[in-house]
């Protein structure tokens, strides 16, 4: 009989399958661990996943950075990749993530809409960097982005917001927070005061929603929160 339901299978080092049926997986990574990366002497998420379920053909149909946390889908063939990303592209993936950041945004709630420059775009915006940057909207090479953003709670040194992606930039939400000064906790790269001792940052793609390549149902899946103490603090915030 084939898995349909949700279910919590902890890999080794790297994170918590949710969800297993014959044609697509989602994993809870751990802050940290990469997804897949050209650097072959560093183990990766999809290899993991790869061996644990002896299935070569499994790849990322999004990806999430490095230092952040949360839910990935991973299709479990070509044809299914082609399919999810379909759905992708008619904006039928929904994906909402948490974000604790050191300044209250203002509003409290809102639509950020940029034009975003992202690393190895070409453009006349200058040298490449790793940042994402925010630029004009006429600027040759970049893209448009757009999230939703509402606040969920606050404590006297963060604020933890939910963040809703329209589109799926590089970097995107950490970009845009940061241009208006609501900088992501730990996120040094984009001007937070100082980075976690771990290496992650405040991030956390807690929610991923996207129709079933297959059957007539919508695939629906949270991911815990990281079990560190400033995520404990999010909690009793929510």
């Amino acid at each position: 009989m084939e898995q349909k339901t949700p279910l919590t299978l902890h890999l080794p080092t790297m994170g918590t399958l949710i969800y297993l049926d014959s044609w697509l997986a989602i994993v809870a990574k751990e802050a940290g661990e990469p997804v897949q990366t050209r650097d072959s002497s560093l183990k990766t998420v999809v290899q993991e996943l790869r061996a644990n379920l002896g299935d070569s053909r499994l790849q990322p149909v999004h990806r999430i950075d490095q230092p952040v946390s949360g839910a990935v889908i991973f299709a479990r063939s070509g044809e299914i990749f082609s399919t999810i990303h379909g759905a992708i592209g008619r904006g039928e993936l929904h994906r909402a993530y948490l974000a604790v950041v050191s300044t209250p945004p203002e509003p409290a709630q809102g639509v950020l809409r940029d034009h975003l420059m992202v690393p190895g775009d070409s453009g006349a915006s200058g040298p490449r960097t790793r940042r994402t940057r925010v630029v004009h909207s006429d600027t040759e090479g970049s893209r448009q982005a757009v999230l939703r953003y509402e606040t969920l709670g606050r404590s006297d040194h963060h604020t933890v917001i939910l963040v809703e992606l329209e589109t799926g930039r590089h970097h995107q939400i950490r970009a845009q927070l940061a241009h208006r000064g609501w900088h992501v906790v730990g996120d040094a790269l984009y001007g937070a005061r100082r980075p976690m001792r771990d290496r992650s940052i405040a991030l956390h793609a807690w929610y991923v929603s996207v129709p079933h390549p297959v059957l007539p149902d919508r695939i629906t899946c949270t991911a815990d929160l990281p079990a560190t103490a400033l995520w404990k603090g999010v909690g009793r915030l929510l």
